[in-house]
């Protein structure tokens, strides 16, 4: 089983017109359920602001529709559409999603492809012993619009922005509060 789904779930046009939404700050510990320590590429989490983009109808529907074709985790809602950035020079190193609290599945799409670098990798392994060769980067495609869908806890990073500027939008489905 592979570790992600992509599907076409906006068009070009969709996408500008996404990018053209309002948009608002929100501290990130505030989302969810509040937390007060969040540890995310080896810092605190508690403090930062995200862009949510405030979405017209269609948009959440669209997200809505993936629910039933992944198979990943059972999921009841969604999580708000945060809209990020990366600059040249801007990475995400390995990380999951939160493997406690009501993430489940973490969505990914594409709203523009003026840039250079900035590549969604998932980390991969197939036991083969203990060897560090049994972990590969896999670089997924992702071009304008396709929603890239994985479970959370796998480990994933976005490489470094070489040249303009990569603009996504990335959610979650959820479902109850996991206390392990």
């Amino acid at each position: 089983m592979e570790n992600f789904i992509q599907v076409q779930l906006f068009t070009e046009e969709e996408c500008s017109a996404i990018l053209d939404m309002p948009k608002i700050s929100q501290d990130r510990s505030t989302i969810g359920k509040p937390y007060t320590e969040n540890w995310i590429n080896g810092k605190k989490g508690v403090g930062i602001q995200d862009t949510i983009i405030v979405p017209e109808k269609w948009v959440t529907d669209r997200i809505d529709s993936i629910r039933p074709i992944q198979n990943f985790a059972s999921t009841t809602g969604s999580w708000p559409l945060v809209y990020k950035e990366y600059w040249t020079d801007h990475y995400a190193g390995y990380h999951t999603d939160g493997v406690r609290g009501i993430k489940r599945v973490g969505i990914s799409i594409s709203l523009n492809d003026e840039y250079e670098g900035g590549k969604l990798q998932f980390a991969s392994w197939k036991y083969q012993g203990y060897s560090e060769n049994s972990i590969k980067d896999v670089e997924v495609d992702t071009p304008i619009g396709v929603a890239t869908i994985f479970p959370i806890f796998i480990p994933h990073r976005v490489t470094k922005v070489t040249a303009g500027i990569r603009k996504q939008l990335v959610t979650w489905l959820t479902g109850p509060q996991l206390n392990w």
